[in-house]
Parts: C-alpha cells; structure tokens; sequence
C-alpha cells in the first residue's frame, strides 16, 4: 500500500499584493467622481483619516479592510493586454494606491 508515485501537484496560491515582510503605511482610494478616502498611518502606529476630512480613524476598521485587502487572492491570471475600454476599465471606477512601509 506505498504511494503510486502520481502525487497531485499542489497549487500555489497567489495574492494579489506581495506583503512579505512589508506593512500597509498608507491607503487610498479615488473616484471617477473626485471623491477621494485616504488614511495614513502615524508615528505612534495609530490611522488617521487624511481625506476627505483629517480625523483620527478607527483603526480595528481600517485594520480590518486592510487585513482582507492583503488577501486577496488571484484567482485567473491574464496572459495578455486586454483593452480597457472593452473591459470596462477606461476610465476606471475607483483606483486605489496603497504604499508600503518599504516606500513601495
């Protein structure tokens, strides 16, 4: 009763961000409609929300999206360029920015 030797390849999970080692510093998101919600992190480790107005945030919340931000998972990796403006993505919806405490 040993092993056939035909043992199912594991697949590798993907995310969408690499956060080895790295710390979500700063995150923001825009809207076609100008809108914009940004927060930072601040010396004492703590987030405040710099748009749309300044005021400390709260921080489980925000922790919590960003948590479920980093893992995101990809699920289909395109191969090639698709159009944008045939997949609905010219101009974009929302574009997020999330800088890292790497400076990336």
């Amino acid at each position: 009763m040993g092993s056939s030797g035909n043992a199912t390849p594991t697949p590798v999970t993907e995310f969408l961000f690499e956060m080895q080692g790295k710390t979500i510093v700063r995150f923001r998101i825009s809207r076609l409609d100008g809108h914009s919600t940004q927060v930072l992190k601040d010396e004492e480790g703590l987030w405040v929300l710099v748009e749309p107005v300044e005021e400390q945030g709260d921080s489980a919340r925000i922790e919590s999206g960003l948590t479920t931000i980093a893992g995101l998972r990809l699920i289909t990796k395109l191969e090639t360029d698709l159009d944008k403006k045939i997949i609905s993505l010219d101009p974009p919806v929302n574009e997020v920015e999330i800088e890292f405490d790497t400076g990336e």
